[in-house]
C-alpha cells in the first residue's frame, strides 16, 4: 500500500513539473530572425490613479536621424493611437522590419512616447513625454525543441508604464 501511495505521489509530482515547464515555455518571449517582419504591440500604461485622455492621440516617435542608419525599417517615423473614453492602458501597433544583417542578441530600439494623461477625476492633466526602448530578441535559428523562437514574422507584446507626474 505504501508503494502504491508513493507511486501516485511521484506521478502527481511529475505531472506538476511538466505543467510548470509547459507554462514557462509559453511565457518565453519570442525571438525573431534577422530580416523578420515584427508587429510590436506596445501597451502604454498610466500610473495608478491616472488615465489617458482622448483629446490628444497617443504617439510613438522614432528619431529620423536614427532611422537613417537603424537596424530596422519602418513605414513612417511616428505612430499614433486614437481611443475613446479614459483607458488606463492604450496599445500602439508598430510594424517594423529587422535588418537582414543582425547578430544574435537583444536589439534595443530607442523611441519617444507622448501621452496626454489626467487624474481619474480630470482635476489635473499633463503631457507625459518619455523615452522608451523597444527590446527585440534576435536569433538566426531556433535550437532543437525551442518553440516560438527565430520567427520570420510575428507579433511581440511589450508594455511601458509611464512615470508618475510630478
Amino acid at each position: 500500500m505504501k508503494r502504491l501511495i508513493m507511486t501516485i505521489c511521484l506521478a502527481v509530482l511529475s505531472l506538476s513539473m511538466l505543467a510548470h515547464a509547459a507554462r514557462d515555455e509559453k511565457q518565453a518571449p519570442p525571438s525573431f530572425k534577422p530580416g523578420a517582419k515584427v508587429e510590436v504591440l506596445l501597451s502604454i500604461d498610466c500610473p495608478k490613479g491616472w488615465a489617458h485622455n482622448p483629446n490628444v492621440p497617443l504617439t510613438l516617435k522614432f528619431d529620423e536621424e536614427y532611422l537613417k542608419t537603424a537596424p530596422i525599417s519602418v513605414s513612417q517615423p511616428s505612430f499614433s493611437a486614437k481611443f475613446e473614453g479614459h483607458p488606463h492602458s492604450v496599445q500602439l501597433k508598430v510594424p517594423l522590419t529587422l535588418s537582414g544583417k543582425l547578430a544574435n542578441g537583444e536589439l534595443k530600439i530607442p523611441a519617444q512616447v507622448d501621452a496626454f494623461i489626467c487624474l481619474d477625476d480630470e482635476s489635473i492633466c499633463v503631457v507625459a513625454s518619455e523615452a522608451v526602448t523597444i527590446r527585440i530578441m534576435v536569433q538566426d535559428k531556433a535550437a532543437k525543441g525551442e518553440k516560438n523562437q527565430a520567427q520570420g514574422k510575428g507579433s511581440l507584446a511589450l508594455s511601458h508604464l509611464l512615470e508618475m507626474p510630478e
